[in-house]
């Protein structure tokens, strides 16, 4: 990746673990706040699978606009 671009990955498969114990994740707090709207929780863009060479190509042109996800 060229400077000034970032990727960014959350795996959820840490969750529970003990370097991530449930616990520490306010995980209730989160949905009531997005289900309230008081988080801007909807990705700019949305892409399935076979979209993921565009989804690409938008990242690496600096021009996803916001956070996108790739659906499977």
């Amino acid at each position: 990746m060229s400077s000034g671009v970032y990727l960014t990955f959350f795996g959820s498969f840490v969750f529970g673990t003990p370097g991530f114990p449930l616990a520490d994740v306010p995980l209730g707090q989160i949905a009531q706040d997005a289900a309230a709207g008081r988080l801007d929780v909807k990705p700019a863009r949305i892409f399935s699978f076979d979209e993921v060479r565009e989804a690409h190509r938008l990242m690496e042109a600096n021009a996803a606009g916001g956070k996108m996800v790739v659906v499977h």
